[in-house]
């Protein structure tokens, strides 16, 4: 096994870490995604080349988001957003964030618990536009 780490020259760790973000139903969230939710940190101080990490977000177990979930990459911040608004009675899930470092092939991983709670104060009316 170590013959072929050295050989194709990559190593792939997989690290855990769990935490929670807070959303409304029917409210628009959004999660930024970059290297701070991965612990990377450049041990030499010159900072992150731009665009050097990639992201892959999906439901825990999944191959995707939700549908009413969405994720896009900004080459211009070297970051990627998580965004959507909560249907209403949307249960409780957990979304698995995989991050690679393209420098080194270095590969991590996290878990975000969304609890889903509902509007304190629904709006009265809702607009739908065809775009």
């Amino acid at each position: 096994m170590n013959q072929a780490v050295r050989l194709f020259g990559f190593l792939l760790l997989f690290s855990s870490a769990t935490w929670a973000e807070e959303i409304h139903t029917t409210k628009l969230f959004i999660m930024t995604v970059g290297p701070w939710v991965f612990d990377w940190t450049d041990s030499k101080g010159g900072g992150h080349s731009p665009n050097q990490f990639s992201y892959r977000p999906s439901l825990l177990n999944a191959p995707d988001l939700p549908s009413w979930m969405y994720y896009t990459y900004s080459e211009r911040h070297g970051r990627g957003f998580v965004y959507g608004a909560a249907p209403p009675h949307q249960k409780d899930l957990q979304i698995e964030v995989i991050g690679l470092n393209k420098k080194n092939y270095e590969a991590r991983r996290r878990v975000i618990k969304m609890n889903v709670v509902e509007k304190a104060e629904p709006a009265l009316y809702e607009v739908h536009l065809k775009v």
